[in-house]
């Protein structure tokens, strides 16, 4: 996941005029975050940033952590624990609805079916995101972000 360090932020004549610092620092690991008024617009990262380009990589790792998390949460379930997602898959559904909110919402649609026939019955999208509310706050999301991703949920 990619939080923008505000220390990082260069805007986009900065970056022009700079490029080639920028570029010097990329090549020693440092990040840098191009803006436009208030919206980042691009990333000038180094040539080793882990990246995951390929579509078919991203979808198995993402389900590979909801199975588990399923596989989990079944386990609390039966034993009669208090059942909530743990912090990979927060981490995952931040990620998600920070970088790409169509994403979110197929991982997010993929998690309800995944629960729903784990738990021999079906789940609407209001249990499962209280299911994940807490992951996602204790992943970095904040309580307005929380609120929108919530919402989303609710009307997709």
């Amino acid at each position: 996941m990619v939080l923008a360090n505000s220390d990082r932020l260069v805007s986009v004549t900065d970056a022009r005029n700079t490029f080639n610092v920028l570029l010097t620092e990329a090549r020693e690991g440092r990040m840098t975050h191009i803006v436009k008024g208030s919206e980042v617009v691009a990333h000038l990262v180094p040539a080793t940033a882990r990246i995951i380009d390929q579509d078919a990589l991203l979808t198995a790792m993402a389900t590979a952590v909801l199975h588990r998390e399923v596989e989990t949460i079944s386990q609390k379930r039966d034993s009669g624990s208090s059942i909530g997602a743990g912090i990979d898959t927060g981490r995952l559904f931040v990620w998600a609805w920070r970088t790409d909110v169509h994403l979110f919402d197929v991982l997010f649609a993929q998690f309800v079916a995944l629960l729903s026939a784990s738990g021999g019955r079906p789940y609407n999208a209001a249990e499962v995101f209280d299911l994940v509310r807490g992951a996602m706050s204790s992943a970095g999301l904040g309580d307005s972000e929380v609120g929108a991703a919530d919402r989303r949920t609710r009307t997709e």
